[in-house]
């Protein structure tokens, strides 16, 4: 791997990122990381000790394209809607047969979620 640490380096929407590492660094399409970026060092309020940077997570990406030094990253984070049950009441023929409402059950859709506010200079971790 490269002594520099992987970053994005470029933004090519809100949901598709650029990271400074490739086939060089053994990359490869499906790799997962954590994008995040650094916010401020935090320290025990009792002790003073300084316990580090808090890392802000802007989402997860998976590799889905690789070059030499360079790979394309897509988010992987999904929400999902909610499950819609419509109910139709029958007119009087269906209530004479039986059938006295339909449910039609749409099944739910996921969405892909975008990255929260990502930045070039982020950090990226494998997860």
């Amino acid at each position: 791997m490269s002594e520099f640490p992987p970053k994005i380096i470029k933004l090519i929407d809100d949901a598709t990122v650029v990271i400074n590492r490739g086939l060089r660094d053994n990359i490869k399409i499906g790799d997962r990381f954590l994008v995040f970026g650094e916010g401020e060092e935090i320290s025990d309020p009792d002790t003073g000790e300084n316990l580090g940077v808090v890392e802000i997570v802007r989402g997860r990406v998976k590799v889905s394209h690789v070059q030499d030094k360079i790979c394309t990253a897509k988010s992987i984070e999904v929400s999902t809607s909610a499950k819609k049950i419509t109910r139709i009441q029958g007119d009087v023929w269906a209530r004479a047969m039986g059938r006295q409402t339909e449910e039609i059950i749409e099944e739910p859709e996921k969405f892909e979620e975008p990255l929260d506010d990502p930045k070039i200079g982020d950090f990226v971790r494998p997860i």
